[in-house]
């Protein structure tokens, strides 16, 4: 059957706009909105997660000195903590969790359903952040949880506004701050995360907040006489900065630091 002539095709959609027009007034109903829109607003819609904003603390100095004529570096490092939070996740927890994340430039955003056992996903705050102290990155971040919208292009909602307030607004320090919605999660047997046995993932410090501990008790995770080495060394280095707002993080990460002698004993204090 041979195609329309130009000036036919457009003749036809112009009739059937009108016709599209016409019935929406002759019915007082809205027209049918494409296919393609129904199922985008199906798929657009918040769902209850457990949120995390981090920022990567001296990311832009590493950019722009220590890194300046090696990006792979940084590529490097970025891919680290990807690696390690997918690795982590899969070994861990089953694919339910749905887990995502967003990086861009020195933030990353993470959010997972709370399935399993909710515990476990802060033992893992914890790890990932002793495994980049490794790598001689620390971080400062927020967790919440609540409603989020997170696929592989946007990220936003009311958890993505908590979480990024905590990590930009409330933490300072190199810490990552949990909300108090993510403590009032319960788990199966109705036991609030914050009284679980183990108060060496979470630190409840005196001002209310509590903190992912990555500093004070890290027994069960990694060689402890390696590790505090290593923390001392970027201590040292950052007590050093001229700069009062980096210096301050670091006074902070001394007086963790210190305080981890009541768990070994070996510690040399700074």
């Amino acid at each position: 059957m041979p195609l329309l002539p130009k000036a036919s095709s457009q003749l036809c959609l112009h009739f059937a706009l009108f016709f599209e027009v016409f019935f929406s007034f002759a019915t007082k109903l809205p027209p049918p909105l494409p296919l393609y829109l129904v199922k985008l607003l199906l798929m657009v819609n918040y769902k209850n997660k457990i949120v995390c904003f981090i920022d990567i603390l001296g990311f832009g100095k590493m950019v722009s000195k220590e890194y300046l004529d090696n990006p792979f570096m940084i590529y490097s490092i970025l891919r680290k903590i990807d690696g390690f939070i997918r690795d982590w996740f899969n070994a861990t927890i089953n694919s339910e969790s749905e887990l995502e994340i967003t990086q861009f430039s020195d933030s990353i955003v993470l959010s997972v359903l709370p399935v399993g056992h909710y515990f476990m996903n802060f033992n893992f705050f914890k790890e990932l952040s002793i495994a980049m102290i490794k790598e001689g990155v620390v971080f400062r971040g927020g967790i919440t949880y609540g409603q989020i919208h997170h696929d592989t292009e946007f990220v936003f909602g009311p958890a993505m506004n908590c979480a990024y307030y905590l990590e930009s607004k409330i933490a300072n320090y190199p810490r990552i701050l949990l909300d108090k919605s993510v403590l009032d999660l319960k788990n199966g047997d109705d036991k609030v995360i914050a009284d679980y046995p183990g108060q060496f993932v979470i630190a409840i410090e005196e001002s209310g907040y509590s903190h992912i501990d990555y500093i004070k008790d890290v027994r069960a995770y990694t060689d402890q006489a390696t590790y505090y080495q290593k923390l001392r060394e970027m201590i040292s280095k950052g007590l050093q900065s001229d700069d009062d707002s980096i210096k301050n993080k670091y006074e902070w990460m001394k007086k963790e630091y210190n305080r981890a002698k009541e768990n070994f004993s070996e510690l040399e204090a700074l």
